[in-house]
């Protein structure tokens, strides 16, 4: 009796034995789960911290300078960070948050930062940086194509955007008679509509940048044109407020200087005398 005792004793014993070790096995397992789940945890904290930080940075970064060409040059060193160090940040804290997945990780205490979100705000910012840069590459572009610089462009733009009261994007006729007065013209309202539907280029009754930006270049050209006329009669005229036929007939065919003596109108009491400056107000809209 005494012995089958025992031997039930010794039995239950290495039982309780058995369970007890295989208690501590699960316990030390779950216990190093729970470290490597912490460390997982953490690193993914560190790495989004770190990447977020990244991302203001560059954001920092993005100024328009008065030098196009100092601007898409910043531009495009975000970009090619955002494209080489950006992305493989990404995949990195990609990699993480797949790895915390398969551990059914659902919360992060060491940081508010999600994949989702940072993932979200990388491609925001280079979407926003890709834009501005095609943007500046073009303006760049338009400004060789017209021959003017960028920082002609980069006032005609300004001026654009002035004029464009409801923010469209578009001039309609009332914008574009404020734009002539501007111009020191003397508009009126069926001129100014006259005109828009002379520039309007796509027929939408509204006149876009590039239609308003190749008016303004070629105001321009005109202006330089009327300069130079201006500066061509100073010169025949010895830089007096007037011209004589004398003048004209020394440096000028004498087929236009008798058409010029038919257009010109007289200056005041001088004799011989001929207002060119006044001529070319009248016909050419030259200010003087």
């Amino acid at each position: 009796m005494f012995n089958q005792s025992l031997m039930l004793f010794l039995k239950k014993f290495n039982e309780v034995e058995r369970t007890s070790g295989q208690k501590q096995t699960e316990f030390a397992t779950i216990r190093q789960t729970l470290i490597d789940n912490e460390k997982l945890c953490t690193q993914f904290a560190e790495q989004a911290e770190n990447f977020y930080s990244f991302l203001e940075q560059e954001k920092r970064k993005d100024s328009q300078d008065d030098d196009l060409a100092v601007t898409i040059r910043v531009l495009g060193s975000i970009s090619d960070v955002l494209q080489s160090a950006g992305s493989e940040s990404l995949q990195n804290l990609e990699t993480l948050d797949q790895q915390m997945k398969e551990r059914n990780i659902s919360e992060n205490k060491h940081t508010s930062l999600s994949l989702r979100s940072l993932r979200t705000t990388y491609d925001s910012l280079l979407a926003s940086i890709t834009k501005k840069l095609d943007a500046a590459n073009k303006q760049l572009l338009a400004g060789q194509q017209t021959g003017i610089s960028s920082e002609e462009f980069a006032d005609i733009k300004d001026s654009f955007d002035h004029f464009d009261q409801d923010h469209d994007g578009k001039l309609n006729a009332l914008d574009l008679f404020g734009v002539l007065s501007f111009l020191g013209e003397q508009p009126t309202e069926e001129s100014a509509a006259a005109l828009l539907t002379e520039l309007d280029k796509d027929g939408d009754g509204k006149l876009g940048f590039d239609e308003y930006k190749d008016y303004i270049v070629a105001k321009r050209a005109d202006r330089d044109t009327l300069d130079t006329y201006l500066e061509s009669f100073n010169i025949v005229a010895g830089n007096k407020d007037f011209v004589t036929e004398s003048d004209l007939r020394r440096l000028m065919p004498g087929d236009r200087v008798d058409f010029l003596l038919s257009v010109m109108p007289r200056y005041g009491a001088v004799e011989d005398g001929y207002d060119y400056k006044k001529w070319l107000h009248n016909t050419y809209g030259l200010n003087l």
